[in-house]
């Protein structure tokens, strides 16, 4: 069943590098979390606990910033985020993995 779900935008962009982080569509990591939530006990009033979205983990200082900050100004955020999204999907495409090198068998 497609349905349609507005986001808001930090919420958004933080589902999109949580997904591109972990390899994934934007679509299979939002399914992933709402099963993740679907199976979490009800409390005793019969409610689910609800809980936040974690941020994507940082990296250390041990990593280089290879992007020039200022594309990420504007709209340059979400550019950035669609390129690596169609990046994993190329990979998964050509290799059947988001690390663009082939799955072993």
């Amino acid at each position: 069943m497609r349905t349609s779900i507005d986001f808001p935008d930090p919420l958004f962009r933080t589902l999109k590098a949580s997904a591109a982080m972990q390899g994934k569509s934007l679509r299979d990591h939002v399914l992933q979390l709402i099963e993740r939530g679907m199976q979490q006990p009800a409390q005793a009033d019969g409610k689910r606990v609800v809980r936040a979205v974690s941020a994507p983990p940082m990296l250390g200082p041990e990593y280089e910033m290879s992007i020039d900050p200022e594309r990420l100004r504007g709209g340059g955020a979400q550019d950035l985020l669609d390129e690596l999204d169609l990046e994993n999907y190329m990979n998964v495409m050509k290799y059947g993995s988001s690390s663009g090198e082939p799955k072993k068998s």
